[in-house]
């Protein structure tokens, strides 16, 4: 995965889900947690109702980048 994404809404659910810019086609998109949609159907966005698998695998993601410094300090 990469740390960097690109959040879309979806058409089809109305959802902001993140996409891997480096993973978006010239006709359809696979989202982190495997919305697909063509990329006529999804517009550049960042306001709206965020998909919680995209939150969360996003999420995981950054963490992993960290390593130690992503750790709560007790």
């Amino acid at each position: 995965m990469t740390t960097t994404v690109v959040w879309m809404r979806s058409e089809y659910d109305r959802r902001l889900h993140a996409f891997d810019p480096d993973k978006i086609g010239s006709e359809f998109a696979e989202a982190l947690c495997d919305h697909s949609a063509p990329v006529k159907c999804l517009q550049r966005t960042e306001t709206g109702t965020r998909c919680y698998a995209c939150l969360l695998l996003h999420g995981a993601d950054l963490a992993d980048n960290q390593g130690e410094a992503a750790k709560w300090a007790h």
